[in-house]
């Protein structure tokens, strides 16, 4: 017969081991997950921020640019992002809210967009990776 001492040792021990791996990959899988959460977010604001930027440069365009994917993934956006990223990203956005396009300080706030649109551009293809292409200017 075993010892019964030495039977529940190797019990408690395979219970901390299997408690340590379940830990880690549980981990592992949330991390994953967050990135994926967290580029899919930056991908959307970039999406937005292209067709924004489109829209300004028409000289008839009026009204003001579309900021829902900013407001729907904030937290999920900028929970990653760089905060040099982060701060052009938020200008651009603070002009659409308030900026019409057809007014007089659409001129500013289109350079804003296209900053916003390339510090974006640039995280994402050089840190997340992830091919992406700007839509051509408008001719």
């Amino acid at each position: 017969m075993s010892d019964p001492v030495s039977a529940f040792g190797g019990v408690v021990v395979g219970v901390v081991l299997g408690a340590i791996a379940t830990y880690v990959t549980t981990r592992a899988l949330t991390r994953r997950e967050h990135r994926r959460v967290h580029q899919a977010a930056v991908r959307a604001v970039l999406y937005e921020l292209s067709a924004d930027l489109v829209v300004a440069q028409r000289p008839t365009a009026n009204g003001t640019g579309s900021t829902a994917a900013y407001d729907a993934f904030a937290i999920e956006f900028f929970g990653d992002l760089p905060s040099e990223v982060g701060m052009v990203v938020s200008a651009a956005y603070a002009q659409m809210h308030t900026v019409g396009f057809g007014s007089r300080q659409m001129a500013y706030a289109k350079d804003t967009i296209k900053s916003a649109q390339i510090a974006l551009f640039e995280y994402v293809t050089k840190t997340l990776k992830l091919k992406f292409e700007l839509p051509p200017p408008p001719g």
